[in-house]
């Protein structure tokens, strides 16, 4: 199960409802992280350590540059280290995007590393 991100003033509530479950025994619950939000490095990072459960997207929702990327390649960019970081910690992640060029990037990045297809799948 994973819950949904919504736009920004929601991550922290979701983030911690997630972490909640898990301390209650819930390790299937999981949750989504916008790659154009520029906390979601630390986000990743601080989850993929609990091994919990995630789904990567770039995001839909008009932020503030304050807190987000601007442009396409940045966003694009991030979604790449993000994706990275977690197909290299092992932990199983959802990647959810329509962007052939990521694809191509994650088929290309899963080959090289011989990660397995059950560490990953594609969503859309």
């Amino acid at each position: 199960v994973r819950l949904d991100m919504e736009d920004s003033p929601w991550t922290d509530s979701t983030i911690g409802i997630v972490r909640k479950l898990h301390e209650e025994g819930y390790s299937n619950v999981g949750t989504v992280i916008q790659a154009y939000l520029y906390r979601s490095g630390r986000d990743v990072q601080a989850m993929t350590a609990n091994k919990m459960n995630l789904r990567l997207v770039k995001g839909a929702y008009k932020e503030s540059r304050r807190i987000a990327f601007e442009t396409k390649q940045e966003v694009d960019d991030n979604m790449r280290r993000l994706i990275k970081a977690r197909l290299d910690s092992g932990v199983y992640t959802a990647i959810a995007t329509h962007d052939q060029s990521i694809i191509r990037w994650v088929q290309s990045y899963t080959r090289m590393r011989a990660i397995p297809r059950s560490r990953f799948e594609f969503q859309m």
